[in-house]
């Protein structure tokens, strides 16, 4: 495990002015230390992620490079791995540490791992784009999502089993691990769950995490929805963007959401306003005071509806119009409009 203290030390001897918030240290990019707008976007964390915690993380939002922090350690000392773990205060080591950060800096596709006591994608899941040429599922996926304008990339279909004729959403953290996934059926019956996820007994549930496409670097302003496919919008109309899965915000999403500007964007209908009401009592019960927020216009439910009847231009262009701050007695006006309709 890196010591915090130990770490923070070394960073402000290599990188000078870091800034420290919480367990994660911001310094000036390595990788373009000629470029002004490099300024404070080398994210590190000494904590780690969900499957890293005893090697550290970072994250160049320049250029998309991460890695270990012994990794970082080891590249700018030109130091052995011992000698890095000793730098950084390291104290424990997992059997295939080593190996694991040569894998952050080679140049492999990533891979989803099956590592002990995580979420695992289901069997015979296939990303669309791979097999939409051959095969029938495939094929019907990509035409549902054309119908909705909704693009294939990244996005998965099963085959067999649980999740047959299901598209699969998945869910992948900051390093790209894979941390969820939720899935969406082909098959418009009544009796056929329209949404179906893992079961909250593998450990994780949809309140644990949240989902994007892209983790915008921290201080960027970001667009929360409830559905995935309201975040591809936004996403695809030039907005980072992400979901949650739920009309009910968790402890553990506000914190994924505290690094950044958060506008709430939620469905138009009766139960996205009142989710509304209820996110805002949320941010404002976690300590989240600052936040703005944006509803589709009447007459359209969410915003992949929107998209579907006009284009990214109008949307963009309405986002951009529309968005508020969330005050105090936009809340109150907000709240009684609900309670008299």
């Amino acid at each position: 495990m890196i010591d915090f203290e130990t770490f923070l030390e070394w960073a402000e001897d290599k990188f000078g002015d870091v800034k420290v918030k919480g367990n994660e240290i911001r310094a000036n990019s390595i990788f373009h230390p000629t470029d002004n707008d490099t300024k404070f976007r080398l994210w590190m964390s000494p904590s780690g992620g969900k499957h890293s915690r005893e090697h550290g993380v970072y994250h160049c939002f320049d250029t998309d490079r991460k890695g270990t922090l012994l990794g970082l350690i080891m590249m700018i000392d030109k130091c052995p791995f011992e000698d890095a773990l000793e730098i950084a205060g390291g104290t424990t080591l997992t059997a295939d540490l080593e190996g694991q950060i040569d894998a952050f800096f080679s140049d492999k596709e990533d891979t989803v791992e099956e590592i002990e006591n995580s979420i695992r994608l289901p069997d015979d899941c296939y990303y669309i784009d791979e097999i939409k040429n051959n095969n029938r599922t495939a094929i019907e996926a990509a035409m549902y999502l054309e119908t909705r304008k909704i693009p294939t990339e990244g996005l998965m279909v099963c085959l067999y089993g649980a999740y047959r004729d299901r598209i699969i959403i998945p869910y992948y953290d900051r390093l790209g691990e894979l941390i969820y996934f939720n899935s969406r059926t082909l098959v418009d019956k009544d009796w056929i769950p329209k949404y179906k996820a893992p079961p909250k007994e593998i450990g994780v549930g949809k309140e644990d995490v949240i989902y994007m496409q892209h983790w915008p670097e921290p201080g960027s302003t970001i667009y929360v929805t409830e559905g995935e496919f309201d975040s591809i919008v936004l996403r695809i109309c030039g907005f980072n963007a992400a979901a949650c899965g739920s009309k009910n915000l968790s402890e553990i999403q506000i914190n994924y959401l505290r690094d950044y500007n958060v506008v709430i964007a939620l469905d138009q209908d009766k139960a996205g306003q009142k989710a509304l009401i209820t996110w805002y009592e949320q941010f404002k019960d976690n300590g989240v005071n600052e936040f703005s927020y944006v509803s589709p216009p009447k007459g359209f439910k969410d915003w992949n509806q929107l998209y579907e009847k006009t284009d990214l231009t109008i949307v963009r262009a309405f986002v951009n119009r529309e968005r508020k701050s969330f005050s105090e007695e936009e809340y109150v006006d907000m709240t009684f409009n609900f309670l008299k309709s």
